[in-house]
This record gives C-alpha cells, sequence and structure tokens, in this order.
C-alpha cells in the first residue's frame, strides 16, 4: 500500500504530465507506440478514464498521427511507426476505449503497410522487435482472432527460426546479435533482454501459442529459447544473473543492469510470463529467484539503472516488479515495486526539453504512477512485452 503523502504527490505529478503532453505532443514527428505520438494518446486515454475527463487530448494525439501518416512522414517499425500505431488503435478497441470497429478503415490500410514491412525485414534479416520483423509480428498477433486470419503472416517467423536457432552463437551468420561499432571495430553482440534479445522471441512465442498459432512447434522453441538463455548465467558471485551481453567474438560478458530492455528485470519477467502460458513450475521458480536476486539490487553500483525511464530505469524497475507481484505474490517484490517508484518520481523534473515518450519519457512514467494511483494493474505494459 502507499501513503496518503505519496498518493497527493502521484496526483499532482500525474497532473503535471498530463497538462505538457498535452501541450507539447506536436513537436513530436514519430508516430510509434514506444518512442512516438501512440505512446503519449496511450497515457492521455488512460488519464482520460481514471479522471473521468472528457478534454478529448488523446483523439487530439492520435488526429495528429493520422495527419503525419497523410503527410508521409512514417517509418513502418513498431517502436517509431506505423506497427505501433496500429497496436495503438486495436488497445483502444479491445479494452473500450472507443467503440468496437472504430478504427477498420484505417486499420485494414495499416495492414498492407505492415506486411510490406514485415516482408522487408524478413528479406533484410532484420529480426528486432523495436524495428524489425518481431515487432511487425507482435502488430499482427493482438489483431488476431479465432480465424487465424493471419497465420501466413506469422509462418514467416515460424519458418526462420531453424536457422535463427541454429547460427545465433555464430559471429557471421547470426541475425539475431546487434552489429555496433565500438571504437571503430565492429562488434556483434548478443543481447538476452527484451528490446532487442532472446526474451523477445520468446515472448512473441508465447503470444503466438496463446493464439492458436503453431502450438506444438511454439512449445519446442519456446523450450529451446529458455534454455539458451539460462546457459548464459553468470558466476554466483556476479552482481548480475545474466549478461547484458555476450560479444560473439571474444565471448566477452557485460554484467547488466536492473533495465528493462537488457537486464535481470526484463529477463526474470519475461520467463515468468513464459512459466505463466505453459504452466511450468520450475521455471516459475528459477524467475522468481531471479527477481528476487534483482530485488536485492539498490544502491547505484549494484542496479546500475540511472533515470526514470523504463526502458532503463526506475519507472521499468517499478513495473517489472508490479507485474511479477501479481503473477507470484512475494512481499519483496511489492516492496522493490514502491522502492522504484519513490526513486523515479524523486527524479522526474518536468523541463521543456523532457523526453515525452514511454520508452523514456514522461508518457512511460505516467502510465507507471497511474496503476499505483489507482491500485489497478492495466494491461497498457503489453507493449513492452511485460504483460
Amino acid at each position: 500500500m502507499i501513503s496518503a503523502n505519496l498518493t497527493t504527490d502521484l496526483d499532482k505529478k500525474l497532473h503535471d504530465i498530463y497538462i505538457h503532453l498535452g501541450d507539447h505532443y506536436q513537436q513530436y514527428n514519430r508516430i510509434g507506440a514506444l518512442n512516438g505520438l501512440a505512446g503519449i494518446a496511450l497515457f492521455q486515454f488512460y488519464y482520460e478514464e481514471r479522471y473521468n475527463l472528457h478534454s478529448g487530448r488523446g483523439f487530439d494525439s492520435l488526429e495528429h498521427c493520422i495527419k503525419k501518416i497523410n503527410e508521409g512522414n512514417f517509418s513502418a517499425s513498431y517502436c517509431n511507426g506505423l506497427a505501433g500505431f496500429g497496436w495503438l488503435l486495436n488497445h483502444l478497441e479491445e479494452y473500450k476505449f472507443v467503440e468496437d470497429n472504430e478504427f477498420v478503415q484505417i486499420g485494414s490500410v495499416i495492414d498492407t503497410y505492415i506486411e510490406n514491412h514485415l516482408d522487408q525485414c524478413i528479406r533484410q534479416h532484420n529480426y528486432d522487435f523495436f524495428h524489425g520483423t518481431l515487432g511487425s509480428i507482435f502488430y499482427f498477433l493482438k489483431k488476431s482472432d479465432s480465424t487465424n486470419k493471419y497465420k501466413n503472416h506469422i509462418s514467416l517467423l515460424f519458418s526462420k527460426l531453424p536457422h535463427l536457432y541454429d547460427t545465433i552463437n555464430d559471429y557471421d551468420l547470426s541475425k539475431v546479435a546487434v552489429p555496433e561499432a565500438i571504437e571503430g571495430k565492429l562488434k556483434k553482440r548478443l543481447h538476452l533482454g527484451p528490446a532487442h534479445g532472446i526474451s523477445s522471441i520468446i515472448a512473441i512465442l508465447c503470444m503466438a501459442y496463446n493464439k492458436g498459432y503453431f502450438r506444438e512447434q511454439s512449445i519446442l522453441w519456446i523450450d529451446e529459447f529458455v534454455q539458451l538463455i539460462l546457459a548464459y548465467e553468470m558466476p554466483l558471485d556476479s552482481v548480475s544473473e545474466f549478461p547484458m551481453w555476450i560479444d560473439l567474438q571474444t565471448k566477452e560478458k557485460a554484467t547488466s543492469s536492473l533495465s528493462w530492455c537488457s537486464g535481470d528485470t526484463g529477463i526474470g519477467i519475461t520467463l515468468l510470463n513464459t512459466s505463466e502460458t505453459l504452466g511450468n513450475r520450475i521455471w516459475k521458480d528459477q524467475s522468481s529467484n531471479i527477481l528476487k536476486k534483482a530485488c536485492q539490487r539498490r544502491h547505484i553500483q549494484q542496479s546500475m539503472i540511472k533515470g526514470y525511464g523504463i526502458c532503463h530505469g526506475y519507472f521499468g524497475a517499478s513495473r517489472i516488479f508490479s507485474r511479477a507481484y501479481s503473477l507470484n505474490p512475494i512481499q519483496e517484490f511489492e516492496e522493490a515495486s514502491i522502492y522504484w517508484l519513490k526513486e523515479g518520481m524523486d527524479s522526474l523534473i518536468i523541463t521543456q526539453d523532457s523526453p515525452m515518450s514511454i520508452l523514456n519519457g514522461l508518457a512511460g512514467a505516467g502510465l507507471v504512477m497511474l496503476d499505483f494511483q489507482h491500485n489497478k494493474l492495466s494491461n497498457w505494459d503489453e507493449c513492452l512485452l511485460i504483460s
């Protein structure tokens, strides 16, 4: 439970975020869910629902997105572009913020764009969740119904899984590893977290299983990729349970933070959700132990997170521990979620230059705070594969 003083502070900060986003959203050109206008609109819709407002700022942001689309000023990716905007429209219908089929016409147009984007990503061997194949598959899975309408789209991913898995640790052939220029040299690093790594593959496969797509194959590949992550556990005396990345050439492992994007919390919640999906008690215990260890990392030298953003900051840790507590009500999870909430609120100062997105900015912080304020764990965090 949170105190009366904390409730008052939440009210004030949420009001300030709502006003700031309403006054400044037109500065954004990106329309995506995680790093664009769709994420701002998501916060506005939830805020207006919780406070019973009828100001329509969420619809204003939607109209601004549509204006950008009509101008041809958009990418097709999930993080920055059209797939993320399409996810938002589906989410608003699914959770009754708008009438059913409110966006059916624009939805069919978005489908065509994302089909082309998915084909392009597959050809380019781009399997990234933020910007590539997995983000497009996520969009289609969220729209899918009992008719298995998008089976051909989903099959594109499954057809590539054997090659992805067999070559995942190969410096030359890996399509999952992220190429990075470090001090003038190209490095290829295999990430384990949900943003750019193996956890996102597992989460998408769990969604496919839940939606009824290729269920036997889903179970097989989920197990393969979970075992792959577990094989990379750090030594017992390490600060983190898993590395942030593995250099495929040198085999160097980087100690990970508590970040959602590439740290122990993001990996832990992925494995906990997976254990729920498949009813695997062993994985549930393992994932809970990972998150219990993460609960103890509160000093900056141990947590290695800084700033309030969801991606690699305080509100991301808070949200993940809240979600973990809802799945496995261990007191340490609840305490950690409140601890990181307070850290996030203490560090959140709104200025003209404040980032506004879900990923690193005010919209994400606001969504986390809204659920604390109203003691309700909403499913908006599916946009980050947290639920």
